[in-house]
């Protein structure tokens, strides 16, 4: 049973939720992030609710790694996420450049070491003019994964 969040209520008021049981008590749930489905009998796993990945065993948000990233000189956006590679889960990164900086795949890299585990440095990097958007103009993480399954590894 987990107690929560030392020192953050709301923290675990948000991840803590109170809910009604099958024998009529209610029961105290951390809301894991991943959506399954029922089936009457067992759950089956379907989909995270946020971006957060598995890598390595350590649970990765890509929006830390991409926080490092837009940080960087020469970095205008970064957008972090999951490939499969040999049937490994590793991090890759797509950006855009600001200006004339110059922002190359081994100096991301380097920057990443300095400021993450080792599990959450990016292996692959790859530049481009614009980042791939879906019709509602959000990122299109689909696509970059495809984009990034052929990158650099550093």
């Amino acid at each position: 049973m987990g107690l929560g969040y030392l020192g953050d209520q709301e923290l675990t008021d948000a991840k803590f939720r109170t809910l009604p049981h099958q024998d009529g008590t209610t029961r105290r749930c951390y809301a894991t992030g991943d959506l399954v489905r029922f089936d009457g009998t067992d759950l089956h796993f379907v989909a995270r609710a946020d971006d957060q990945v598995k890598v390595s065993g350590y649970r990765v948000e890509p929006g830390e790694v991409e926080a490092v990233l837009d940080a960087l000189p020469g970095v205008r956006r970064a957008v972090v996420v999951a490939v499969t590679v040999a049937g490994s889960t590793r991090l890759a990164a797509a950006y855009t450049r600001t200006g004339a900086a110059d922002a190359d795949a081994e100096t991301l890299a380097a920057a990443c070491a300095a400021h993450l585990p080792a599990y959450m440095v990016p292996r692959h990097f790859q530049a481009l003019e614009d980042l791939p958007v879906t019709a509602n103009g959000k990122v299109d993480r689909a696509r970059l994964r495809t984009l990034l399954g052929t990158a650099r590894t550093v």
